[in-house]
């Protein structure tokens, strides 16, 4: 029943849409859009899913982003990660992967998100920084505090720690809030002593 609510929800967005095409109604997939939402048409309306979206199955393919909104797969507008707030830790419900987007999408098993905002439309625009913002941020400090295993893999020497299980160190990055004396950044700040490596007989 759910199956055939969403194919059938799907064709009256399609029919609406070309429908205002006709008339030559600009914007037509968002009015259509707006007209399901307000006569309710909406499938899996209210706060985001945690889980399977009932009536939408593994491998269904979408043409249009509003799409997803329509049958409740991702709430958001224009944001790739739509999110839950569950006893103050975020916790994404779906991510939408745009081709405006630098993502990794080789493997169908896994995705490298790379992110929102920055993203080039148009040719004449050039390439922007990513820039860390709202959940984006807080994934990444997540991703963070995970890869270092919930310690700064530096001292107050900005030396890494000796002992340490995993040899690799992940620095805050420059859109962190955090600021520049903080003590996971170190490699940002270039050479900070002079060395030099050569070979002898014995060693190199």
């Amino acid at each position: 029943m759910a199956r055939k609510r969403v194919r059938a929800t799907l064709r009256l967005l399609d029919t609406t849409c070309r429908n205002y095409a006709k008339k030559g109604v600009p914007r037509e997939l968002q009015k259509a859009t707006k007209d399901l939402q307000v006569k309710g048409k909406f499938i899996n309306p209210g706060k985001q899913i945690i889980g399977s979206v009932s009536g939408v199955e593994v491998g269904d393919e979408f043409l249009y982003w509003r799409e997803f909104n329509v049958v409740g797969l991702h709430r958001q507008i224009t944001c790739g990660i739509d999110y839950v707030n569950v006893n103050g830790m975020l916790l994404a419900t779906s991510i939408v992967s745009g081709w405006v987007y630098d993502n990794d999408v080789e493997d169908t098993n896994e995705l490298v998100y790379m992110e929102e905002g920055g993203n080039v439309i148009k040719r004449e625009r050039k390439p922007k920084d990513q820039k860390l913002n709202g959940v984006d941020k807080y994934w990444h400090e997540k991703w963070l505090h995970e890869r270092n295993m919930g310690k700064i893999p530096f001292n107050g020497k900005k030396a890494t720690v000796v002992g340490r299980p995993n040899c690799i160190g992940y620095e805050c990055c420059p859109s962190c809030k955090c600021p520049p004396t903080c003590q996971n950044k170190v490699s940002q700040h270039g050479i900070q002593f002079q060395f030099k490596i050569f070979k002898t007989k014995t060693k190199g």
